[in-house]
């Protein structure tokens, strides 16, 4: 793929690109990479059950002290 054609293709996916030099091409290449995985992996979230009653936060503590784990 040359510099116009990555370019293109970085804006087809609202990438926001500066100028393609030798520099930057390994970025852009990557970040294009990452626009087309996402895109493709957005559907897959409507195939998953996210039942949140099996997900419990456990309530902050009253007495002040905040802990870190």
């Amino acid at each position: 793929m040359n510099d116009h054609e990555l370019r293109s293709k970085l804006n087809q996916y609202n990438v926001a690109a500066g100028p393609v030099i030798n520099y930057t091409r390994a970025i852009y290449q990557r970040k294009l990479l990452e626009a087309i995985n996402n895109e493709n992996s957005e559907g897959a979230d409507d195939e998953i059950d996210d039942d949140e009653d099996d997900f419990h936060t456990p309530p902050i503590p009253d007495d002040g002290i905040v802990t870190r784990s």
